[in-house]
This record gives structure tokens, sequence and C-alpha cells, in this order.
């Protein structure tokens, strides 16, 4: 019996040993897991500053990709050189081992400008350690491509006239004074584009973020947001205006497009100008479109206010429907149309003369200024209003 207790006590004393190895090993930042570092400490850190400058001799494009770091890229020069700027900061047990971090590399093709920030593969730590990062500031002509790329930075780019690619998982991006096509997304934080000519079909997208767009003109314009305010005004499109929100308010003002959709599961949209069809939609919000101009109605809510301020399309129908809020149109004095207007619960007022073709105190049908076409609005609870519209209406 006491030799069992003998072979016990050593089997664990050696597995007692062997787990001390293992926790050492740990320790020093050495695993078997290649390419994770257990309990690394990061406490040292190397800051420089690395420039380049390269020469060309037409039109340029710079294609820059960096994991952790803002970019700045600036455009107007008039010259023939691309300056690249590198402001490293990088952390590592020591110094030596902070330069290992990352590297910068930088390729010429003609006038084609490549920047890479590569990693090892092994840098990688357990538990969350300081991060290695790389911010670029580049200048370039005037004539100048990007493909701008950061997985976890700012983005910014300015007065250059040619195509431009914006996309960064977890950071802002802004852009002025850009003349060519463009597209930007982010995955986590704010969209803001000013002063865009020539932007062709415009998308634009972030998860969580708000977006803005002021001054532009393209053919049409995408946004999207999940979590945030879509915000555009003054935008002139030869196509259509696309918004989205899943979760806030939408507002566009000053425009021109052709067609407008504004939709939201839950935010209010607001849309000042606009004609041909506009297409309206949100679960829970308000609805106001003011200086419509020959518009063509598609508005609906199930819970808010309709508000409609402008002329109709002469030709096509014109559907209006809440299911839990008043609706409120205010028209030119001599539009024509056919009405039909229904509310289960609540008022129905009209500053028109109507020729009754059907009539209840919920239910309305008949022509306005001799029928045209057919305008109908719905509300289960709610008020209707049709109203003239003089110089001091809404």
């Amino acid at each position: 019996m006491k030799k069992k207790w003998w072979i016990v006590i050593v089997l664990i004393l050696l597995e007692l040993v062997v787990c001390g190895g293992i926790l050492l090993s740990l320790w020093a930042g050495r695993t078997a897991f290649e390419g994770v570092h257990f309990f690394y400490h990061a406490d040292a850190q190397v800051e420089e500053t690395v420039e380049e400058t390269f020469v060309v001799d037409g039109p340029t494009i710079l294609d820059l990709e960096t994991a952790a770091g803002n970019v700045t890229v600036t455009g107007g020069g008039t010259g023939n050189e691309v300056q690249v700027i590198a402001r490293l900061s990088l952390w590592g047990e020591d110094e030596e081992d902070a330069r290992r971090q990352l590297e910068v590399k930088t390729t010429q093709e003609g006038n084609r400008i490549t920047v890479r920030v590569v990693r090892p593969e092994w840098n990688y730590a357990f538990p969350y350690t300081r991060a290695s990062r790389v911010d670029f500031e580049v200048r370039v002509p005037t004539e100048t491509s990007l493909r701008l790329v950061s997985a976890s930075g700012d983005l910014v780019a300015s007065r250059v006239t040619g195509t431009v690619e914006l996309e960064t998982n977890s950071g802002d991006v802004w852009a002025e004074g850009l003349d060519g096509l463009v597209s930007a997304q982010s995955s986590s934080g704010d969209i803001t584009l000013t002063s865009l000519n020539n932007a062709g079909d415009l998308e634009v997208k972030t998860v969580s973020g708000d977006l803005m767009l002021r001054d532009v003109i393209a053919d049409s314009l995408t946004a999207r947001s999940s979590s945030g305010r879509v915000q555009v005004e003054g935008v002139a499109l030869d196509g259509g205006l696309d918004l989205e929100n899943t979760s806030g308010d939408v507002t566009a003002v000053i425009v021109r497009a052709t067609s407008c959709r504004l939709a939201s599961v839950s935010g209010d949209l607001t849309l000042d100008g606009g004609s041909g069809p506009l297409n309206l939609r949100t679960y829970a919000g308000a609805i106001e479109v003011r200086n419509g101009t020959e518009a063509e109605l598609m508005l609906g809510t199930t819970s808010g206010e309709i508000r409609f301020s402008g002329s109709l399309d002469t030709q096509e129908g014109h559907r209006v429907e809440s299911t839990s809020g008043d609706v409120r149109l205010v028209l030119p004095a001599d539009t024509a149309f056919d009405l039909d207007i229904k509310t289960d619960s609540g008022d129905i007022q009209t500053d028109f003369a109507v020729t009754m073709t059907d009539f209840d105190r919920k239910h309305v049908t008949g022509e306005v200024n001799g029928g045209g076409p057919l305008l109908q609005i719905n509300t289960s609870s709610g008020d209707i209003a049709l109203e003239r519209m003089t110089s001091e209406s809404d």
C-alpha cells in the first residue's frame, strides 16, 4: 500500500513540474500555438517618422492599406510628386521587439503607388495589449485616383479628380472637393461627404454611424445606415435618390432628383424638394414632404403623422396611408383629381369643392376640379385634412 502512495506522490510532483514549465513558457510569450502570445507585455514604445517621395508623369493611382491608423490624403498640387509620410507608433516588450511589430512597404509601377502595412503572423496577444499603428499623411497631384483601406482608423480625402474608394471597418470617413466616381463605407463610424462633382452612381454605407452629404452632383445616390442619422442637403442628381436607415431619422433637403425613396424602420422622414415618384415609408415615425413638384405620392407609416405640401403628378395615382396618425395635404387650388379618403376613427376636412359619388362621415369619394388621377388617403386612427395652398401655407 505504501508503495502505491509513493507512486501517486511522484506522479503529482511530475505533473506540477510540467504545469510549471507550461506556465513559464506562457509567461515568456512562447506557446505551442504559433502566432499567439499569452501574458505578453508591450511596455516599450518606439515612435518614428518615415518619408518617401515618388515621381510621376501623368494621372496617378494611390493604393494604400493599413491595419490600424488614420489616413489623410490631400490633392491640389500641380507638381509631379507623391509624398508619403508614415508616422509609426510601435509597442513591444523592448525596443527591438517593438520595431518588429510592423513594417511599411511601398512600391511604384509607373504612376501607380502601392502602400501596405505588414504585420508578422505571430503578432497576436492574449490578453489584449497595446497595439502598434501607422498614421499616414499623403500629398498627391490633383489628377489622382485613390483606394484607401483601414481596418481601424479614420480616412480623409480632399481635392482630387479621379475615382475614389474609401473603406474602414472602424473609423470615420471624411471627403471634400472630389471630382470623379466615389464610394465610401464604414462598418462603425460616421461618413461626411461635401462638395462632390461627377460622383457617378454614388454609394455610401455605414453599419453604425451618421451619414452627412452636402453639395453633391451625381448620377444617383444610394445611402444606407443601420443605426444613426442620414442627412442629405443640396443634392443634384440625374437619376434617383435612395436613402435607408434601420434606426434613425432620414432628412433630405434642397433635392433635385427624378425619384426619391426614403425608408426607416424607426425614425422620421423629411424631404424638402423632389419630383416624380416619392416613396417614403417608416414603421414608427412621422413623414413630412415640403415643396414637392409634380410628385407621385407613395407615403406610408404605421405610427405617425403624414404631411405633404406641393403639386401632384397629373398622370399617375397617389396613395397615402397611416395606421395611427393624422394626414394633412396642402395642394394648389387648381389641382384636379379623383378622391377616395377614409378614416376609421377621425374627422375628414377639405377646402376643395368635391363632386360626391359617395359620402359618409368616415368615407368620401368624388371628383375635384373635374377629376383626374386617383388620390387615396387612408388612416385607421387619425384626422384627414385637404387644404388649398396659400402664400402662408407650410
